[in-house]
Parts: C-alpha cells; sequence; structure tokens
C-alpha cells in the first residue's frame, strides 16, 4: 500500500492506523502508560536547552511511497526540517522486524541517528545509517549526540521511572512463561497485565506478560486447573494477517489463571483450525 492509499483509508474510531513497509497496522487509541510517559517527559528535560534544536513529539515520519507512522521524539536542529535524531519506543507487541522498518525509514530520509528505548533490559540500542547498532546498557555511558546537546546517558533516561502498574498477585515476584514468538525465551517476566476471557460461561482473568496484552481471544477450554486458550494478537504481523496465540495457563485462583506458555501460530493455522476472525466469535 502506498502513502496516497493509506491516507484515503476510512478513520477507524479508537484506532490509531500507520503505515510501514507498505503495511498497516492499528493499536488502540489509549492513553500512554505512566511508564512511557514518564520516559517521554525525562528526555524532553534531558534534551531541552536555551537555543538548542526544537523538540516536537507530534513528528511522522514520510517516506514515499510506503512509510508514515510517528515516533515519540523529533529533535530538529534550526535551519533544517528534518530531524537529526528521533527516538522510538516500541509498543506493545511490536515486532523486531516492525521497529527495522521504522529505523529503515528515519534513516532513507535522512535521519542520522535513531535511538530504540526498551525498558525491560533498561536499554537504549542506537542506529546510525551504515553502521551496526549499538547498544547501551543501563550504566553511565554518554549517548552520542548530535553537536549542541550535552552528556546523556541510559542510567539519566531510567533511573528512578515509574514501574507500570502489574495485574500479578502480590504473592507472585515475576510472571514465568515459556514464549515463542520471533525466538523462543523462557523467563520470569514483569510487570503484568490481565486479559479477561470466557471460560465455560463465566468470566475469568488470563494475566499475561504487558507486552503481550494486546491479544483477542477466540476459544477457551479448561481442564483440571489448566486453561488452554486459542486467538489472535491484536495487531497485524505481515500483510494485514495476524499472528495466531497458543497459550496454556495454570489456575492461580477460581478466576484468575497465570500464563506459562505463550506461542505464536502463522495466520493460515488459524485458517486450518477454523478460527479465522469471522468464525470465531461463535466457538467459545
Amino acid at each position: 500500500m502506498t502513502i496516497t492509499e493509506f491516507l484515503s483509508l476510512p478513520e477507524k474510531p479508537g484506532r490509531v492506523c500507520s503505515l510501514i513497509a507498505g503495511r498497516v497496522f492499528t493499536r488502540p487509541r489509549r492513553r500512554p502508560d505512566r511508564q512511557r510517559r514518564a520516559a517521554v517527559e525525562r528526555l524532553l528535560d534531558l534534551l531541552k536547552q536555551d537555543g538548542g534544536p526544537e523538540l516536537r513529539t507530534d513528528f511522522q515520519v514520510r517516506h514515499e511511497p510506503q512509510d508514515l507512522f510517528p515516533v515519540e521524539i523529533a529533535v530538529v536542529q534550526a535551519g533544517s526540517e528534518l530531524p537529526a535524531l528521533v527516538v522510538l519506543i516500541p509498543r506493545p507487541g511490536e515486532t523486531i522486524g516492525e521497529t527495522s522498518d521504522k529505523v529503515r525509514a528515519c534513516h532513507a530520509v535522512g535521519v542520522l541517528q535513531v535511538w530504540e528505548l526498551e525498558f525491560y533490559s533498561q536499554q537504549v540500542t542506537i542506529h546510525r545509517p551504515g553502521d551496526e547498532p549499538r547498544e547501551y546498557f543501563r550504566g553511565d555511558e554518554a549517548l552520542p549526540l548530535p553537536r549542541s546537546l550535552s552528556a546523556i546517558t541510559p542510567a539519566g533516561i531510567f533511573s528512578g521511572l515509574p514501574q507500570p502498574e502489574s495485574a500479578l498477585p502480590d504473592d507472585v515476584e515475576k510472571l514465568w512463561v515459556d514464549v515463542l514468538r520471533e525466538k523462543h525465551e523462557c523467563f520470569g517476566m514483569s510487570p503484568a497485565a490481565s486479559v479477561e476471557v470466557t471460560v465455560g460461561g463465566r468470566i475469568v482473568q488470563l494475566i499475561v506478560p504487558d507486552h503481550l496484552v494486546e491479544t483477542e481471544i477466540f476459544v477457551t477450554c479448561e481442564a483440571g486447573d489448566l486453561l488452554f486458550a486459542i486467538g489472535r494478537e491484536g495487531h497485524p504481523w505481515d500483510h494485514n494477517e495476524y499472528l495466531g496465540v497458543f497459550i496454556v495457563a495454570h489456575q492461580y485462583d477460581r478466576d484468575t489463571y497465570l500464563a506459562h506458555v505463550w506461542h505464536a501460530l502463522y495466520p493460515n493455522t488459524l485458517k486450518y483450525l477454523g478460527l479465522d476472525a469471522e468464525t470465531a466469535a461463535g466457538n467459545e
């Protein structure tokens, strides 16, 4: 899809749409979580200088013919229309490929530095045209900046940021999850969020890592103290197709289940199971 075709699409109430590498991505229009808001506000404060560059939070990268998307912060030097630096904070469920396509588009229009912030590892990855990405972890090593800006460190960005609200029970420190998505990972994750699902005619809370929360559950069943659920992710994966999700959760209390297996399924898997979005509604 081209930018012209994208801009001619009807608006989707309650959704924010972006065009990345010719694909349309949508997400719910909601207020950013407090950690994201605090990080943006802190970076704006760190980057702000009298007589310094313009700092914009409404900038959209436009790369003809097939990229149009917003960034968290754009640092625009005096006398220039293009940012020298942009800040990206990947959203829940955003794939590595989606972020890479954003970085590619930024470089294609002349942005010299792209900062990618990762809260979980307190890491800043800096992308520059022609160079391998460089990762800066937690510490006090100064990040490379356009001239005229003062030093900024990962510690200066992440230290003391509020933690996202977590749906984990008070006596569960982290949610151990076997995740198979872009790679296979098994470790404790925090914070977590709650997804409301229907099981046997009653509504229960399914607790999952917060970066995997945008999920539409199609079908559920119980076996003993285990809950099995199949659904799909809440935003497109490739060419407007959606990855399916297979979840296995263990019962914590009567109406709460903790997810411990989260495996992605190719879009065709849902079709062969008869669980595309049009037919799934009657399968609960």
